[in-house]
C-alpha cells in the first residue's frame, strides 16, 4: 500500500471483557411511598392544620374519639377542638407528662388528664379539677380506671367498678396487686383482646379482670424482650406493636420482629400510635428526623422527612413538628425512593444504565463524589459511571413499577 501500513490498535477499557448485568433493586428506603403489588405508589405526607395557639412544642400529642387534639407542653396541656378550633390553655400546673382517659365516652362522658399529682376532667361544658387518682398512667376497662402506682411502677392499681374516682380500698372495691420484679416496671397499659397488657421495661404481663375482683388474673406471660420504648406500645392491625432496643415486635399472643430489614437504621425517640392498619413512629433514619410509617399487615415500611416530637392518633393521624400540628394523610405529594449498595460483590462495577418501568421526575445516581441527574425520565436512562458502591435516588415517580441497574464489574 504504497510503503505505507495501516495499524489496527485494539480499543481496550478497563470494563472491555465485562458483559453487562442487570438487577432489579426491590429494596431501598421509601420517603412519601409505599410498597404496592406493582411496583410503589404514594403513601403519607403531611397536611398542616391552619390553626394559632400552638405552644413552642409539644412531648405529648392526644387524640379524642371526637377528633379533639391535646398538646403537652412545660406543665400545660392545650386543646383544639374537632381539629380545626385555635390551640387554648385548657389545663395548667402539671409536674409531669399526663396521661389522657375517655370515661364514658359512648354515652356523652368525659375525659380524663392526670398525672398522679393532679387532675382534671373535661366535659362539653366545663374543665374542673378533680380528687387525684394515685396513678401515673391509666386505662379504663371493664367500668374501672386501672393504672401504676404512682410510687412503685410495679403496683397496678384498680378503682371501684363504675367510679373511676373511688379508691377507697375493699373486695368489691378498689384494689391493687404487686407484679413480679422480674420485668421491672409498668411502663404503660393497653387493652388489648379485652385484656389489659402490662408494658414493663423488659416483657409483657396480661392481666384478666372481668367485673369483680375474684374474677381478675394476672399472668405472667412468656413475653421477656430486651428494654422496650414503653410510649412506643400501640395496637394496630390485631396485634400490639411497640420498639424495643433492638428493633419493631409485634405481640399477638406470642413476639415476632417486624420489618428488620426495612427499619434498619431507624432509632426511635419514643412517641407512635397507631390509625387504622398503619404505625407511625417519630425517630431518626441514619441522623435525619422521620417518621416512621408501618404497614401492620404486610410489613412494609415507608418514611416521611419531618422533625416531629410527639404522634397521636384516633380515627385520625396527627403530629406536632417545629412549632406546627399536621394531621398524617395518604397519598402525599411527591415521594422519593432511594436504594444503595454494591450489587453484591466489592470489585469495581460500571453502571452503563438505569431503566425505569414507569417515569419519574428526577434520577440521581451518584458513587463516592460523582453524581449524575436526570429529569423527566423513563424508560432506558445512560449512566455511564464507575465505582464500587451507588446511590441511586428517585424523585417524583409515577406509576414506577420496577427499576433495574445494567452494569457490568471489571475484567
Amino acid at each position: 500500500m504504497n510503503g505505507l501500513s495501516k495499524r489496527y490498535i485494539p480499543h481496550s477499557t478497563l470494563f472491555s471483557k465485562a458483559s453487562l448485568k442487570t438487577q432489579y433493586l426491590s429494596g431501598g428506603r421509601l420517603f412519601g411511598l409505599k410498597r404496592a403489588d406493582k411496583g410503589v405508589e404514594r403513601s403519607f405526607g403531611l397536611s398542616k392544620l391552619e390553626v394559632s395557639g400552638t405552644p413552642l412544642s409539644a412531648s405529648a400529642l392526644y387524640v379524642s374519639s371526637a377528633d379533639d387534639v391535646y398538646l403537652y407542653f412545660n406543665g400545660s396541656v392545650y386543646l383544639s377542638t374537632g381539629a380545626h378550633g385555635n390551640f387554648y390553655q385548657c389545663a395548667s400546673d402539671f409536674a409531669s407528662k399526663p396521661y389522657f382517659v375517655e370515661i364514658g365516652k359512648d354515652s356523652g362522658g368525659w375525659l380524663l388528664i392526670s398525672d398522679g399529682n393532679k387532675a382534671v376532667s373535661v366535659t362539653l361544658s366545663a374543665i374542673q379539677s378533680e380528687d387525684c387518682p394515685p396513678l401515673s398512667n391509666g386505662v379504663r376497662h371493664c367500668f374501672r380506671l386501672f393504672g401504676t402506682d404512682k410510687v412503685d411502677a410495679r403496683i397496678l392499681r384498680w378503682s371501684a367498678a363504675g367510679d373511676e374516682l373511688s379508691w377507697g380500698e375493699g373486695l368489691s372495691d378498689a384494689g391493687y396487686v404487686r407484679l413480679n420484679d422480674e420485668k421491672g416496671g409498668i411502663q404503660r397499659l393497653i387493652v388489648f383482646n379485652n385484656k389489659i397488657i402490662a408494658v414493663r421495661k423488659y416483657g409483657l404481663t396480661v392481666v384478666r379482670a372481668y367485673g369483680d375482683t375474684e374474677d381478675f388474673r394476672v399472668e405472667t406471660t412468656d413475653t421477656a424482650t430486651d428494654e422496650i420504648y414503653g410510649d412506643t406500645a400501640a395496637v394496630c392491625a390485631g396485634g400490639l406493636m411497640f420498639f424495643t432496643l433492638t428493633g419493631l415486635y409485634v405481640y399477638d399472643g406470642g413476639i415476632k420482629r417486624v420489618a428488620e430489614e426495612e427499619l434498619e437504621g431507624f432509632i426511635p425517640s419514643g412517641s407512635a400510635a397507631a390509625c387504622g392498619n398503619f404505625y407511625f413512629a417519630c425517630g431518626t433514619l441514619c441522623g435525619e428526623n422521620v417518621i416512621a410509617c408501618v404497614d401492620g399487615e404486610s410489613g412494609n415500611v415507608s418514611f416521611i422527612r419531618a422533625s416531629a416530637t410527639c404522634v397521636g392518633a384516633a380515627g385520625r393521624a396527627f403530629c406536632f413538628s417545629e412549632g406546627y400540628v399536621y394531621e398524617i394523610v395518604p397519598c402525599g405529594d411527591g415521594g422519593e425512593w432511594i436504594w444503595s449498595g454494591n450489587f453484591g460483590s466489592a470489585e469495581e462495577k460500571y453502571i452503563d444504565s438505569v431503566t425505569l418501568d414507569g417515569s419519574a421526575e428526577k434520577l440521581t445516581v451518584s458513587s463516592g463524589n460523582r453524581t449524575r441527574a436526570f429529569t423527566d425520565v423513563s424508560g432506558t436512562v445512560k449512566v455511564g459511571m464507575r465505582g464500587f458502591c451507588f446511590t441511586i435516588e428517585i424523585s417524583g415517580p409515577e406509576k414506577l413499577k420496577s427499576v433495574a441497574a445494567n452494569y457490568a464489574l471489571r475484567g
